[in-house]
């Protein structure tokens, strides 16, 4: 017959026991003597003795004997699982924990078991390697790296940039300060995150700001200045030490206020040229000067493309 192992005796037990709180106790009279019999009948006197009666157990007896059931239940479990270990072949385990390194042989079967064999508190945020379900190999690397987080506060400075604005009083070229810069500062709340003492993970958590920071304006001259130049003897201006007389006299005849059709002035602008140089009206109509003024800025722009044929007495 094959015998009962020891967990399921203490069950069996329990289950005697909870059954006995169910039944109650027999009350047992004292022994007397066996009355004697006169052939195969008893004497009436001598056969009518009172059957006990059950007297049930108490709700707090009941529970009282529910918990020794269950206690000797988990013992036995106990017993099994200490059997099972025992029955496990040892392994060599490498435990890396607090800045501390331990080699430890162990008959448990996970990580977990190995941790706490070895009396390592795991907190809920540590980070256990490989994880605490994981079954125990030969030669296995454990390590727990302790994490701790830690919120914190700064006053940073907010550094300021520059602008710039156009001044048409100001001649090109030429800048202006109007107003100097003020960092500004705002408050910072960071969450770190430390892991066996390391800082490896920061995250902004939120930023407000205290004093906004004030920019640099500088103003920047638009204002073209009107060159200066001198006037020969021959009443034209001298732009470029170019001879502008030459080309009228190629171009109009020296006619200030000639017209050949489309072509109007000493120097036959077009109208829609002596716009795009700045010309107002009529260049016919414009004193020598203006016309010459306006013809070298056609010039610094095109060359003498635009007179092709007379372009040469430049």
């Amino acid at each position: 017959m094959r015998s009962l192992s020891s967990r399921q005796a203490v069950r069996g037990l329990a289950a005697l026991v909870v059954a006995g709180s169910c039944a109650g106790f027999l009350a047992v009279s004292p022994s007397r003597p066996a009355p004697q019999a006169s052939g195969n009948v008893l004497p009436v006197a001598e056969a009518a003795i009172p059957t006990p009666s059950a007297t049930p157990l108490t709700p707090a007896e009941t529970a009282a004997l529910a918990r020794r059931a269950a206690e000797l239940a988990d013992a036995a479990s106990r017993s099994e699982r200490r059997a099972f270990t025992q029955d496990r072949a040892a392994q060599l385990v490498t435990v890396r924990v607090d800045g501390h390194l331990t080699k430890a042989w162990t008959r448990t079967a996970t990580v977990a078991e190995v941790l706490a064999e070895l009396k390592v508190r795991v907190r809920p945020a540590d980070v256990v390697t490989p994880a605490l379900t994981a079954k125990v190999q030969h030669g296995q690397a454990i390590a727990v790296a302790r994490v701790v987080g830690k919120r914190v506060t700064a006053t940073v400075r907010l550094e300021f940039g520059r602008t710039s604005v156009a001044d048409p009083r100001l001649a090109r070229g030429k800048e202006r300060l109007v107003r100097t810069g003020s960092p500004g500062a705002a408050t910072q709340v960071w969450a770190l995150t430390y892991r066996d003492g390391k800082l490896y993970r920061r995250a902004l958590v939120s930023s407000t700001v205290k004093t906004a920071p004030r920019d640099t304006v500088v103003a920047y001259g638009t204002l073209v200045p009107k060159p200066v130049v001198s006037v020969s003897s021959n009443g034209y201006p001298t732009f470029g030490g170019l001879n502008w007389r030459a080309l009228a006299s190629c171009e109009s005849g020296n006619n200030v206020h000639s017209r050949d059709g489309p072509y109007h002035g000493l120097y036959q602008f077009l109208l829609g040229t002596w716009q795009s140089v700045g010309g107002s009206g009529d260049p016919a109509d414009a004193s020598i000067y203006e016309q010459t003024h306006r013809a070298w800025l056609l010039y610094q722009r095109e060359g003498r493309h635009p007179w092709p044929v007379c372009g040469k007495y430049l």
